[in-house]
């Protein structure tokens, strides 16, 4: 399987088995640059996975409180791991349960 194949099937296996939403990441001056895929877990507590393309990726589990005061510094970090693309999606698949693809 190519590379866009596979990101569009991993794109797709978070959105329909794991229930994240997506949208485009986009650059400072609006042009996409990437994927972003989100979803409320629990109450208090979002995860976040983006992607910049099959190579590198990030998965972050965050408080769902953000800095009033300071809201671009962001939500206290509950767990992360990053790398390729498969990787955070199968990591994250194994971590509910999952049987990785």
């Amino acid at each position: 399987m190519n590379a866009s194949n596979e990101a569009w099937q991993l794109s797709k296996q978070l959105r329909t088995e794991a229930d994240f939403r997506m949208l485009p990441l986009l650059t400072s001056d609006g042009r996409p640059l990437g994927l972003h895929f989100h979803r409320f877990a629990q109450p208090g507590v979002i995860e976040v996975v983006q992607a910049w393309d099959d190579r590198w990726a990030v998965y972050a589990r965050l408080s769902d409180a953000p800095n009033k005061r300071e809201p671009f510094t962001g939500s206290p970090l509950l767990n992360q791991f990053l790398g390729v693309f498969s990787d955070v999606v199968n990591r994250l698949a194994e971590a509910e349960g999952n049987s990785p693809r």
